[in-house]
This record gives C-alpha cells, structure tokens and sequence, in this order.
C-alpha cells in the first residue's frame, strides 16, 4: 500500500510541474519580529518577496525554524520552480510592511 501511495504522489507531483500551480497568492501588509506563517494553499511554482521598507531587514524562512535569507531595504527576491506551500517572514526589528506573490 506504501508503495502505491508513493507512486501516486509521484505521479501527482509530475502532473503538476507540467501544467502548473493551482492558484495565485498575494499578501502586502506588516509583519512583526517573530516568524508569521504566510500560506498560500496551494503548492507553489514559484514566490517573490519584496521589502517595502526603508530602513529594516527582513528575514524569510522554509521552516519557520532557520534563517534561508534576508533582505535589505527595498530589496526583493524571486524563486522560480521553487516548491512551497507556505513561507515565514520576520523584521530585524518593528513592523515593516512586506509584499509576497505566489504561483
């Protein structure tokens, strides 16, 4: 039966990279300095986080738990056929406002 199940994520997971995600996601607003689950619903091709902020870092995360990257004021950053179903973000201190698109 594991076995079967196996096949048939597999099998799922090929459809999907052939004809793309299931949905689009948009969050724009503030965040605090702990990390804010921000979910999508859907199993991403791809994400863009954008720093709105003029002065603060922001942190995001694959985890929640570690740290995969910062960026700086009015920075942002696009993964293309990265796979995610949700992202953590936080701010090196206040609460700066963040943009983030999925696909």
């Amino acid at each position: 039966m594991a076995q079967r199940t196996k096949v048939a994520q597999t099998l799922a997971r090929r459809l999907y990279e052939m004809l793309g995600s299931a949905g689009d996601y948009y969050f724009g607003g503030t965040i605090t300095t702990t990390y804010s689950k921000k979910s999508f619903g859907f199993l991403s091709q791809g994400f863009i986080i954008t720093n709105d902020d003029a002065l603060i870092v922001i942190s995001f995360s694959f985890n929640g738990t570690d740290l995969h990257g910062t960026l700086k004021a009015g920075e942002s950053i696009q993964f293309d056929k990265r796979h995610r179903t949700d992202i953590w973000v936080k701010s090196a201190s206040a609460t700066p406002t963040c943009r983030i698109w999925a696909w």
